[in-house]
C-alpha cells in the first residue's frame, strides 16, 4: 500500500473537492488522473503555485487571484485559482491593495482565459499589514 505525506494527501483531497465542485467548468471526469505541478512553461512564461494573476476587469478595478494548484490532464492544463479582493489602487506604492477574503471563491481558468498573462507576486507591507500586487510595466 502506498502511504502519501500529509500534504500530498491534503493536496489531493483539495483538487479532488475542486474538480467535483467545478467538473462543468473544468471538463475534467470526476475519476480521472490528473498531474500537479509546482511550475510550469506556458508560452515562454513561467507559472508557479502562489503566483498572482490577474483573472478579470470588472467595473474598471482589476480583479487578481492566487494560483493554488496546477493540474494537467492529458494534454490539457488548467489553473486552479483563489479569488482575492481587491480594495483599491494605492497611489503612495503605485500597487493595488488586496486581501484574502474569508469565503474565499476559488475558480479554474485556462492560460488563454487570463486577462493579463504575467504572473505576479504578492507584498505584505511590515509597516501596516497590508497585502500588495504590483503590476509589470513591459
Amino acid at each position: 500500500m502506498r502511504s502519501f505525506h500529509r500534504s500530498t494527501k491534503k493536496c489531493c483531497i483539495a483538487i479532488r473537492r475542486f474538480i467535483r465542485n467545478n467538473s462543468a467548468k473544468t471538463h475534467l471526469p470526476l475519476l480521472t488522473t490528473v498531474d500537479i505541478f509546482k511550475h510550469i512553461d506556458r508560452y515562454g512564461v513561467i507559472y508557479s503555485i502562489g503566483n498572482i494573476v490577474v483573472v478579470s476587469k470588472e467595473n474598471f478595478e482589476l480583479q487578481f487571484g492566487e494560483i493554488k494548484f496546477i493540474v494537467r490532464e492529458n494534454k490539457r492544463c488548467v489553473l486552479l485559482i483563489r479569488k482575492l479582493e481587491t480594495i483599491g489602487f494605492n497611489s503612495l506604492v503605485h500597487a493595488y491593495q488586496v486581501k484574502i477574503p474569508i469565503a474565499a471563491t476559488s475558480i479554474c481558468l485556462d492560460f488563454t482565459e487570463l486577462f493579463d498573462y504575467y504572473p505576479l507576486d504578492l507584498h505584505n507591507s511590515i509597516s501596516d499589514g497590508n497585502a500588495y500586487v504590483r503590476l509589470r510595466v513591459p
